[in-house]
């Protein structure tokens, strides 16, 4: 009986020193420990840690690199020089992000006191007809917009560099108003950049001429050698004419290749002419632009039709787009989607930023 016994005035401090020796326990296990356990519990995108980050202070603490670096979505130079100078500051165990979306677009609630601001400046400065003011230039305008870009597009090889080890799906948008590449050291003499967890790529791409493009696609030592889908259906070519290259590239690039998507232009610039021999159907073929011999399947965005006429009828042979199509799909690993290719720029903007978050929290994407 007198192990019970509690005197008086010490209830309290007697619940108390009960509830202790819990709580010092967990103040005590290591936090590389809790790091340890964590890498293996929080593998759901971050909601885990989220709920673990509410147990303590101390938890939370712990927790805190399981739900900041799983997933990043970067909006704009800003956002993504801001990442990239964190990253920075960050020990390696703190950079393993595995799925990243960058946009060359500003937008989101960040920016919306600076809209306010400037709002009241304009409305301000309307009231004053002689006001010292003088409005950019649109040669003033496009130079801003490129050294942004050069910017972004710096800061955006130098986090791919940090997280390379980690990233698994990657979806970038990008609008350039490059005329060709200038000569900065991070990108025309950049060193390799290899993504050897990456998988999924996803790229929006748009410029007012193809150099850019074809120069960094054709000439930037790339490497991804565990890449498995490639999304290319936002990709905004004046002209096509260098597919067959590209398609050679990305044997280089990409060894692993098994989904590919394009848009119906890209397609129907010899995307057939590019498929590997099935296995066992002949010799392999050497030095021509080929797929890898891995790729399983190629998704063609079916794009706004064009008035073309078709002489199949008249003639019973015809090269028109429609008749092209048809007579690529006669490859039972190429098929045709349609929905997607007649989206605009925003809209396909936002519909591939939906496919990396539903990606990132295991589902299929564009790919189901």
């Amino acid at each position: 009986m007198n192990r019970y016994r509690i005197s008086r005035g010490t209830r309290a401090q007697a619940s108390k020193s009960r509830a202790a020796p819990g709580s010092r326990a967990v103040n005590r296990c290591p936090m590389e420990l809790w790091h340890l356990i964590f890498s293996y519990a929080c593998t759901d995108g971050g909601r885990t840690a989220c709920a673990l980050s509410a147990v303590s202070r101390y938890i939370r603490e712990c927790s805190k690199p399981y739900y900041n670096v799983q997933s990043v979505a970067l909006h704009g130079t800003r956002q993504t020089l801001a990442f990239a100078a964190v990253l920075e500051t960050n020990p390696d165990h703190l950079r393993q992000i595995k799925h990243l979306f960058v946009s060359s677009d500003e937008v989101g609630s960040g920016n919306v006191i600076s809209r306010k601001k400037t709002g009241v400046r304009s409305v301000l400065a309307s009231f004053t007809p002689f006001s010292r003011r003088k409005m950019p230039t649109p040669e003033q305008i496009r130079a801003k917009s490129i050294d942004s870009e050069l910017e972004l597009a710096r800061a955006l090889l130098s986090i791919l560099a940090k997280i390379s080890s980690s990233l698994q799906i990657l979806t970038i948008t990008f609008t350039c108003h490059w005329a060709a590449l200038r000569s900065p050291a991070e990108i025309s003499d950049m060193a390799i950049l290899e993504l050897p967890k990456l998988t999924d790529l996803s790229l929006a791409y748009r410029a007012v001429t193809d150099t850019a493009f074809t120069e960094f696609a054709l000439q930037a030592p790339l490497s991804f050698p565990a890449l498995r889908r490639l999304d290319l259906t936002g990709l905004k070519l004046a002209s096509y004419r260098t597919t067959r290259e590209l398609c050679s590239r990305l044997a280089q690039i990409a060894p692993k290749l098994t989904l590919l998507h394009v848009p119906m232009r890209m397609a129907l610039a010899g995307i057939r002419a590019c498929m590997p021999l099935r296995r066992g159907a002949g010799p392999a073929a050497t030095n021509i632009n080929q797929l890898p011999p891995t790729i399983q399947c190629v998704l063609i965005a079916h794009g706004p039709a064009f008035y073309e006429h078709c002489y199949m009828l008249d003639w019973g042979a015809c090269s028109c787009w429609r008749c092209e199509l048809e007579e690529m799909c006669t490859d039972a690993r190429i098929r045709v989607r349609h929905g997607r290719g007649i989206l605009g720029w925003r809209e396909l903007q936002e519909r591939l930023e939906v496919e990396w978050g539903e990606r990132a929290n295991g589902g299929n994407g564009c790919w189901q």
